[in-house]
């Protein structure tokens, strides 16, 4: 036992008899609040000497008979006890026995397997991460300069929030100018027209690639992955659909082509042995090949395979439709518009959100990011520089809330409404799309859909009341209700 520990078996008592009160009362009621904060000491006693034991234990019983104090202390390898100690016993078979409150019975022990273990781990990790920048694309083509990974243009453009919208739109005194859209008037400062004419300059076939991709039969593969994982293909349709079509999806995701062995660690793993193949045939795989590059087909205009031969040791698909890219490519330019007070801003980001069919890849069931997905199949995402299973969501809400935005700006409610209903269908548990529809109902005058919109946001957070949302979102929501929210039922 600490010194700090020991010293609160007569500190705690003392300031409980100078306040006259004890420490459940003291608690509850908030006096001095922070003398009761929880102490909590976790010993591993299994290889600490007979003597040092013999010594921790009297200082254990000690502290039991110091009343609350709000200390706990828990030992495990001992062995031995006394009546004023608790002692639990675990067997291997999960058999759990309390003698002090159980007696001679027993229980069968709450358990929790490793991957348990593993995603609980995780959640402290990513709940002691702090937000970073989006890092820049590292896709190496012309229109990825000066892009974030999500398709945000750098140095991101600014634009007006939902809420101070709203807050201009209930304000008298505000001056309103019918014959000039919000998003040139507000949020548009120093317009830019030379960084758009820069960003459509270095992406010249945007609009024809987006006119391609929603032709019936496109020339070049189609991969879409906002969504469920769809490939369109002029070849031969694989029997295996959902196998090749995974295959399908790897090549576009790896641009820059996968060495043979890499490939066949992906997507044969073995089980247990991170980085490892499983034994399969050398036919398995190059059948695999074979059949993909049957199925993608043949450029029609160049003549050549869409999936090479793989003379140089590599697996690689040439050229491809994939709406992610297409979606980050729309962001960009509308970002672009954006800055240059272009109102056509807005059609971009629409073009970009009807790609979007929904939650991207569910076929990748996973939670956390390093934590195996439950299944077969799409355990490639885990791997370094990929995870767009995880991605995808975020960069969707982001371009759907600025659509919500640049809607708003133009005075379109129903586009701002699809957009926001999308981004919330893409992440339900986001508070952004969330906050959005609260914003867009009351702008309609419809305050108990926006009332209840942000509850939503509140149970989002598995929260009982809004002031325990993170501060940012509470200050959005109490500046459309400043008066608290109005009590619904769940």
């Amino acid at each position: 036992m600490t010194i700090r520990q020991a010293a609160r078996v007569t500190a705690v008592p003392a300031a409980l008899d100078t306040l006259g009160t004890d420490v459940v009362r003291a608690r509850s009621g908030d006096i001095a609040g922070d003398s009761w904060t929880p102490q909590v000491l976790l010993i591993d006693a299994s290889n600490i000497p007979a003597a040092d034991l013999d010594q921790l234990q009297a200082q254990l019983v000690e502290l039991a008979g110091a009343g609350r104090i709000a200390t706990a202390v828990l030992m495990m390898g001992a062995g031995g006890s006394t009546t004023e100690i608790t002692t639990v016993e675990v067997t291997a078979a999960g058999i759990l026995r309390m003698p002090r409150l159980l007696g001679d019975g027993t229980i069968t022990a709450a358990c929790m397997t490793d991957a348990d273990v593993d995603l609980v781990l995780q959640l402290f990790d990513r709940a002691e991460q702090v937000d970073h920048p989006i890092p820049a694309s590292d896709v190496d083509e012309p229109w990825a300069v000066d892009m974030d990974r999500s398709g945000g243009l750098i140095p991101p453009v600014a634009m007006d929030e939902p809420v101070d919208l709203l807050e201009a739109k209930n304000n008298p005194d505000h001056e309103k100018d019918d014959t000039e859209p919000a998003i040139l008037a507000a949020t548009v400062h120093h317009p830019d027209q030379d960084r758009l004419t820069k960003v459509m300059s270095v992406d010249p076939a945007l609009d024809s690639d987006l006119a391609e991709w929603l032709q019936d039969k496109p020339r070049r593969p189609r991969i879409a992955i906002l969504g469920n994982a769809k490939v369109t293909a002029t070849g031969e349709t694989p029997k295996r659909l959902a196998w090749f079509t995974e295959v399908a999806v790897y090549l576009a995701l790896h641009r820059g082509g996968v060495s043979l062995d890499k490939f066949t660690v992906d997507l044969w793993p073995a089980e247990g042995r991170p980085g490892e193949a499983r034994q399969i045939a050398r036919s398995t795989r190059n059948e695999t090949v074979s059949k993909i590059r049957r199925w993608l087909g043949t450029d029609p205009v160049t003549g050549e395979l869409y999936v090479p031969l793989s003379t140089d040791g590599t697996y690689k698909l040439e050229d491809r439709l994939l709406d992610v890219e297409l979606m980050q490519r729309l962001r960009k330019r509308g970002d672009a518009r954006v800055k240059a007070g272009d109102r056509s801003a807005v059609e971009d980001y629409e073009a970009a959100l009807k790609l979007v069919r929904g939650r991207p890849l569910p076929e990748s069931t996973r939670v956390l990011p390093t934590v195996p997905r439950i299944g077969t199949g799409w355990g490639w995402l885990c791997n370094e520089n990929r995870g767009e299973d995880l991605l995808m969501p975020g960069w969707a809400v982001d371009v759907a809330h600025r659509a919500v935005q640049a809607a708003l700006s133009l005075n379109d409610p129903e586009k701002a409404r699809w957009a926001a209903d999308l981004g919330h269908e893409v992440d339900p548990y986001s508070d952004v799309p969330l906050t959005d529809l609260m914003i867009i109902a009351a702008a309609a005058g419809d305050m108990a859909t926006a009332n209840r919109h942000a509850w939503e946001v509140v149970w989002a957070y598995d929260k009982d009341n809004a002031e325990a949302l993170p501060e940012h979102t509470y200050s959005i929501i109490s500046r459309v209700f400043p008066d608290g929210l109005l009590a619904v039922s769940r």
